[in-house]
Order: C-alpha cells, then structure tokens, then sequence
C-alpha cells in the first residue's frame, strides 16, 4: 500500500477522461494480485479503479483534505470483504 501523506502528488485532485469528466480525490495505492488499485474519493463515496482502466488523466493543481480519520489499510480490508461477499452471493444465485 501507499498512503505517503508526504507524496506531493496525494493532496492534489485528478480529472479523467469520461463522460462527464470525472475528478478524483486519491486516498491511496494498493497492489492487488498485480495491479494497482486507486482508492480515491468520488462523488461523495470512497471508491476502488484499477489504475489500467485510467485514460488521459491529468492531476490539477486543485488541492483537497484528506478526512483525517481515514485509514487505507482499515478501508482496503472492509472493502475486500464486501467484493468477496458480493461475489459469493452472485455465484450462489447463479447456480
């Protein structure tokens, strides 16, 4: 994981190119079976995107507060047990 709060780059904001373009607040990296995952904020909720499915990102010069209770490691295990449990479910009912 990298959650270095002395990475320059980890308190600006992202813009991706989507339809709208989306900004991004980045959290942190993980590496997950070999490919990086970014946990950035979205909208309102905390979200996971394999750094392959970004295109044409551009980091602004925009700056954020990260919440200060936020813990990257205490998120990326909660939110690993929810994708296992979703896909268990969806297996099962697949059957």
């Amino acid at each position: 994981m990298v959650n270095d709060l002395h990475d320059p780059w980890a308190w600006r904001q992202v813009t991706i190119a989507t339809q709208p373009p989306a900004t991004l607040r980045p959290f942190g990296l993980v590496l997950k079976a070999g490919s990086w995952q970014l946990v950035h904020l979205g909208d309102d909720l905390v979200e996971v995107r394999a750094l392959d499915d970004l295109r044409a990102t551009r980091i602004t010069r925009r700056r954020f507060a990260r919440p200060p209770d936020f813990d990257l490691a205490t998120f990326w295990t909660a939110w690993t047990t929810l994708v296992l449990l979703h896909n268990r479910d969806t297996t099962a009912s697949r059957r």
